[in-house]
């Protein structure tokens, strides 16, 4: 069948420690490089009231987590110049995305450049989708997103400024830009913070660089994001001290 993204609008949101640890790999890696975004989508109602009645109106939208990241490689990793996929390499990073996670998207990270799509890069977003399209449940929300990442440095080669951008197919076929919203809470317990670890999040076990992939591949089965636990209990026990 034809394979048409809904015209739904999406809320996207990124785990801050993922965002963070891409920026950081953004910064120390010698290459530009690229990879895949992996997380959830799913359909949700949204109900709003209005603020000078009682009259609520809903909406229904599409939620979207990008909690981590499958590094690929240098750019064109996984297709050719054309934009046509290589679908042995492209599977190859497939088989590497936890089996309760789903890929819904792609990053590309090149230097000196504008957080702009380029004609290769559109292209390359149809062709991903479309293979992904045939490898989608019809319980799966169709999303594909592209995110670019693009850096700068300053004449005294200190000061490193990163700009990012993300995108998503629409129904007609057409990159819109999307606004991502960053999250550093999710609910967990004051013993969870307590053992909590800080861990890149991504999941390439043979590229160097990426830091200690092995033990996040340990944990994928119990969290996929680090947990910050609640603030609340901590602030009483700073207060008590004061």
């Amino acid at each position: 069948g034809s394979c048409v993204l809904c015209a739904m609008s999406l809320d996207v949101v990124v785990y801050g420690p993922s965002l963070a640890t891409l920026l950081f790999e953004c910064a120390s890696d010698n290459d530009d490089f690229e990879g895949l975004l992996i997380g959830s989508a799913c359909y949700h109602t949204s109900t709003e009231r209005a603020d000078f009645s009682d009259s609520r109106h809903t909406a229904d939208i599409i939620k979207v987590g990008i909690e981590g990241i499958i590094p690929t490689g240098p750019l064109h990793s996984f297709y050719g110049s054309s934009a046509a996929l290589d679908t042995d390499a492209f599977e190859r990073h497939l088989a590497q995305c936890p089996k309760d996670k789903r890929v819904i998207g792609f990053f590309r990270f090149r230097r000196g450049t504008s957080a702009r799509p380029s004609l290769q890069e559109r292209a390359l977003v149809r062709s991903v989708n479309e293979y992904l399209h045939a490898r989608r449940s019809v319980d799966d929300v169709p999303v594909m997103l592209l995110g670019i990442f693009a850096r700068e440095v300053d004449h005294n080669a200190c000061t490193h400024s990163f700009d990012y951008a993300f995108f998503n197919q629409n129904a007609a076929g057409i990159l819109d830009s999307v606004r991502v919203r960053i999250s550093n809470l999710t609910k967990s317990s004051v013993t969870e913070y307590d053992e909590f670890q800080a861990l890149p999040a991504t999941f390439d076990g043979d590229r160097p660089g990426f830091g200690e992939t092995a033990a996040v591949n340990a944990v994928m089965d119990t969290t996929v994001q680090p947990l910050v636990t609640t603030l609340d209990e901590h602030v009483e026990g700073w207060l008590r001290e004061l």
